[in-house]
């Protein structure tokens, strides 16, 4: 696609030095990007902004600018979640961005499991990151720091890798959702073979007498950190997630969470699109007065696929219609240019729950199931929003995700019989208003 893209900074020589990480392929693609046709660069980011230097990982939210990898000395805790999450992190773990969740981290180095608790239970949401190996001993050390809090136990949104391991256990389990996976090195979309219709719009907006969208990379971990731009960029999630919210309080979404989209700037990328040309004078914001950020596209690096997230993309209220859609496609072509071949959608609910057996893969229809596991599933139906569960996939199906990469998620409890408060306490975490049962 020729079109008006700019990378946020020239790279430093010391970008280089890790060719092998993931944030550094994508900035590379993008700088290839920027060397065919016409395009007006953003001013150059200042030197990244001096942090504190060092933090406990159970206050990631205690000051603004703070990030695992941002600052020069780090604890040990810091070291193992930031090399666990480097190897073994998942979609799910998005939630690293929640300020809400905590981290467990191993006492003798064997991984770190983000978590939340409430109704007296610790969630443990995403696999636990560490090896197969150490799954059972990182799992007896938190059963350690359960013991001395009192608290149950209870997995959301792991994966089948995970599933086996309870399987072994003979935990109980629902298959509640599945991950969309786009894969950019083989998609009818980038080949031309279907969304001619979007590959359209998207040549017209970012066309200078048509849509005048201009599009960028900010990756702040290799820029340099842009306090005015990040401003701009938390303006619009903070304005998009208020309308989610409202129309979650009216139609009853669930799994809605909110991050703190800069408090992992090592592990995070920016695509974004503006009004107008950027300009080049010196203590500028970096765009002109014509216009402003109207959209955006977090790039979170996963270390298990070797590949993103992507999560939000989201544009303003009074962005040109297809912005999202223009955010989405670049991504892959970006990741395309990396040859980087994993671009995560993220959790697709399903419009039922399934329970898994514990001697075979197959999950149990719902007819079939035990009255307790069949009270769980119409308590699920009954707080999942049908339509939004279709919309988005139907929003998905657009951009022709890989079926041979897509995969289950599922909720786990180790307490096989009546899990209720377990259940009640990934409600809670879930976003999932009980009188919402009962409409």
């Amino acid at each position: 696609m020729n079109s008006e893209m700019s990378f946020h900074s020239e790279l430093p020589s010391l970008w280089t030095k890790n060719p092998a990480c993931l944030i550094e392929r994508l900035a590379r693609a993008a700088e290839r990007e920027l060397a065919g046709g016409h395009h007006n660069a953003t001013r150059s980011a200042k030197s990244p902004t001096t942090l504190s230097p060092s933090r406990s990982s159970s206050r990631r939210e205690s000051q603004e600018g703070r990030s695992l990898c941002d600052t020069l000395v780090i604890s040990a805790e810091e070291q193992i979640l930031d090399e666990s999450y480097d190897k073994y992190s998942r979609t799910f773990h998005m939630v690293l961005l929640d300020p809400n969740y905590k981290i467990f981290t191993s006492p003798k180095g064997y991984g770190s499991i983000i978590y939340k608790t409430a109704k007296h239970t610790l969630v443990v949401v995403g696999d636990p990151l560490c090896s197969t190996e150490d799954m059972h001993a990182i799992l007896e050390e938190l059963r350690q720091f359960r013991r001395s809090r009192k608290l149950r136990l209870a997995f959301m949104g792991v994966s089948d890798a995970f599933l086996q391991y309870a399987k072994q256990q003979r935990w109980a389990s629902f298959e509640f959702g599945c991950e969309r996976v786009i894969n950019p090195m083989n998609n009818d979309v980038l080949n031309k073979k279907a969304g001619k219709r979007m590959l359209s719009q998207n040549r017209q907006l970012l066309d200078p007498k048509k849509g005048g969208l201009k599009m960028h990379l900010y990756a702040p971990s290799i820029t340099g950190i842009d306090l005015r731009l990040e401003r701009q960029l938390e303006q619009l999630y903070g304005d998009w997630c208020g309308t989610k919210h409202d129309k979650g309080l009216r139609n009853k979404q669930a799994f809605i969470t909110a991050y703190d989209i800069f408090s992992q700037r090592s592990k995070t990328a920016f695509l974004y699109t503006t009004r107008g040309a950027p300009t080049s004078a010196e203590g500028g914001d970096g765009h002109d007065d014509n216009g402003g950020v109207c959209g955006m596209a977090m790039l979170r690096q996963l270390g298990v696929n070797a590949g993103f997230h992507i999560d939000p993309c989201i544009a303003s209220a009074d962005a040109p219609r297809g912005t999202t859609d223009l955010l989405m496609v670049t991504a892959m072509r970006m990741l395309q240019r990396a040859d980087i071949s994993y671009l995560s959608l993220g959790a697709e609910p399903l419009a039922t729950l399934q329970q898994q057996q514990q001697k075979g893969q197959q999950a149990t229809p719902v007819r079939q199931m035990h009255l307790s596991d069949r009270l769980a599933d119409m308590a699920y139906r009954k707080v999942t929003n049908h339509k939004a569960v279709a919309g988005k996939k139907v929003y998905n199906d657009k951009f022709h995700p890989d079926p041979a990469l897509e995969s289950s998620l599922h909720v786990v409890f180790p307490k096989t019989l009546f899990p209720v408060q377990e259940a009640l306490a990934i409600m809670r975490i879930a976003h999932v208003r009980r009188k919402h049962m009962f409409d």
